[in-house]
């Protein structure tokens, strides 16, 4: 994925483990069964009394963005990137930070779709 996202002008890429609350368990669980049986019990075991990841999972799953960020010249994801521009410059992942602009609905439309 940040492959293909580095490729199309990404500016970063991130990636979260997979939160679950009890409410929509059932139903992604049933997801699961349907599309990706093998997954199963993997997912019934991690998530049978817990809605988060583990710490360690979460701290490997970090690790591993920060890596394949660097790979493709990606920064990881900011609370505020999709509200900044960022320069046209080269993926150093030095690139300095402008203020936020007012993009207009049309570019978040384009942003969201």
């Amino acid at each position: 994925m940040a492959r293909q996202a580095a490729a199309v002008g990404a500016s970063f890429f991130a990636a979260q483990p997979l939160f679950l609350k009890s409410c929509s368990r059932p139903t992604y669980l049933s997801f699961v069964r349907e599309h990706f049986p093998h997954l199963v019990g993997e997912y019934e075991e991690r998530f049978a009394a817990r809605d988060f990841a583990t710490t360690e999972y979460r701290r490997e799953m970090a690790g591993m963005v920060r890596k394949v960020c660097m790979r493709y010249g990606l920064r990881e994801r900011s609370l505020d990137a999709l509200l900044t521009r960022m320069p046209q410059l080269p993926r150093t992942g030095g690139l300095e930070r402008i203020p936020p602009a007012n993009v207009g609905a049309v570019l978040q439309d384009r942003l969201f779709s």
